[in-house]
């Protein structure tokens, strides 16, 4: 097991761990959706290949990096927030 300390308590780091893993499987689901959007506004009707093995264009690309930018940002903000302790992630 391992005796990385990144927030003081193990219970928070395993707590921590958990956040991390959710919040990986949620952007992956919200790439999936978004392929999936894409192809459908395209074909009409698509295949699990037709996703599987999309290959976005260069602006297509460069939109959803910068969407994931923005997500990796709302998802981290409260972790670096030196101001007011009750504001919402969303505000």
């Amino acid at each position: 097991m391992s005796t990385d300390r990144f927030l003081g308590d193990p219970v928070l780091d395993r707590m921590m761990k958990v956040v991390l893993a959710l919040s990986q499987e949620l952007y992956v689901l919200r790439d999936r959706m978004g392929t999936i959007e894409r192809l459908l506004d395209e074909k009409k009707v698509i295949t699990r290949s037709d996703i599987d093995d999309y290959m976005p264009d260069p602006q297509t690309q460069s939109q959803i990096l910068g969407e994931r930018d923005a997500y990796i940002e709302r998802l981290f903000s409260p972790l670096s927030d030196t101001g007011d302790p009750e504001r919402s992630v969303d505000d």
